[in-house]
């Protein structure tokens, strides 16, 4: 159990959220329950409500002036690839979609499960991939191709 120090209150400390590393609390937990700082927190933005309008405006202000960087960070963050990696594998498809052969816009194709990035698609064969690829792993491909031949059989 322990003291809330906003309501003062004993709760089990399941009510109270994990305190970061930094502020190393005792307990390793916030000093007040999550009831207390949600209804602070709340508070505290309705009588700021302007500072939501200047957050939006430094992160919009902040991605206008480091595209390449923000760009940069999404590879890595995403892919575990650099732009130099990625241009590398543009440059080794011709710039062509990998499976249809369309010169586009092209997006990175990767195992979810995994994370690995496979091939460089457009985004039509990579939306149907993406579709596809759980259907087929649930169903089996030979539902897909026996579905197929009939209809166009007919």
């Amino acid at each position: 159990m322990k003291r809330c120090g906003h309501c003062g209150e004993m709760k089990p400390l399941a009510a109270f959220a994990k305190d970061s590393p930094s502020q190393r609390s005792r307990t390793g937990l916030k000093s007040w329950c999550r009831a207390c700082a949600a209804a602070g927190h709340k508070a505290w933005k309705a009588a700021h409500p302007e500072h939501k309008e200047q957050k939006r405006a430094a992160s919009h202000k902040w991605y206008s002036e480091n595209r390449e960087r923000h760009a940069a960070s999404k590879l890595k963050n995403r892919y575990g690839i650099t732009p130099a990696q990625y241009l590398g594998m543009v440059t080794a498809q011709d710039g062509k979609c990998f499976i249809c052969g369309l010169a586009t816009k092209l997006h990175i194709d990767h195992d979810h499960a995994t994370k690995e990035v496979r091939k460089l698609l457009c985004i039509g064969c990579n939306t149907s991939v993406g579709y596809l690829e759980s259907r087929i792993l649930r169903v089996g491909l030979k539902k897909f191709l026996l579905y197929l031949r009939r209809r166009y059989a007919a």
